[in-house]
């Protein structure tokens, strides 16, 4: 496998196939802190995606030649799954049932979930906000400031999905719902490229309800339809709210694919 500098047409070509593309796309742009490695750069037919934020490892491409995926997953394995990988868990997503085989052969004592997930899109135009009694308000530097009630959950899903609130205000963008001073939920971009944005939403305990998704939801697909970004959603395939809540919103259902979750000290 060759680590990749720069995307050349064969690259990119290779990529755009994918079955995760929206997913990628953003790390595609900016490969930092991305690494990506392919099996050739002028034919390449395979790749290996790392986004080190997240700690997602995408796997992609196609070849018959079944010695040669072998001999890729083994290099996989070398390259981002070894022992000495100080990291709490990683996640593999990969649309080959040969590579989720071979992942559960060798690391069946590692793996802690199995599953499908599937990517939704939108493709509609903006969406009627309906009226609650909550405040929306955008995420910004000056709300975080103000140390609402409920506003750890919201840090902690930003620092996940992008390293740093630092990262996620540079880069990302989201909408929250408020009353008075408690912070009842958000809807906020767990990734951003030039043309899509996926979305991530939570509420507390203490206000979940399904009118207040939806609101939330409505108000962070008209913000990507100004910012002129195609909204996604990326769900495990057996989250029943989210994909209602998905269908409501008129997200259509695009590709899955196949992920395990391995625990730290492989």
């Amino acid at each position: 496998m060759i680590q990749v500098d720069e995307i050349n047409q064969s690259i990119n070509e290779l990529l755009r196939r994918s079955h995760a593309y929206l997913a990628i796309e953003p790390l595609v742009e900016v490969l930092q802190p991305t690494t990506l490695y392919v099996d050739s750069l002028e034919e390449p037919c395979l790749f290996a995606l790392m986004d080190q934020e997240a700690m997602i490892l995408y796997l992609g491409g196609h070849t018959e030649d079944e010695v040669k995926y072998r001999r890729y997953l083994k290099q996989v394995k070398d390259l981002f799954i070894s022992n000495n990988k100080p990291i709490a868990y990683l996640q593999v997503a990969s649309s080959n049932p040969l590579a989720s085989h071979w992942l559960s052969k060798h690391y069946s004592a590692f793996i802690i979930h199995r599953g499908e997930r599937v990517l939704y899109t939108y493709r509609g135009g903006p969406l009627s906000i309906k009226s609650d009694t909550s405040h929306l308000e955008v995420i910004s530097r000056d709300l975080l400031r103000r140390k609402l009630n409920n506003q750890d959950g919201l840090v902690n899903e930003i620092t996940s999905l992008w390293g740093s609130v630092e990262s996620f205000l540079d880069r990302g963008f989201g909408i929250c719902a408020l009353k008075d001073q408690t912070l009842l939920g958000w809807a906020a971009s767990e990734t951003v490229s030039k043309t899509a944005c996926g979305m991530v939403m939570a509420t507390g305990s203490t206000y979940r309800n399904h009118d207040l998704g939806i609101i939330m939801g409505q108000a962070f697909v008209n913000e990507s339809l100004d910012k002129k970004i195609q909204p996604f959603i990326n769900l495990w395939a057996d989250d029943e709210e989210g994909r209602e809540l998905a269908h409501c919103l008129g997200f259509e259902r695009l590709a899955a694919y196949q992920v395990l979750v391995l625990k730290s000290n492989y």
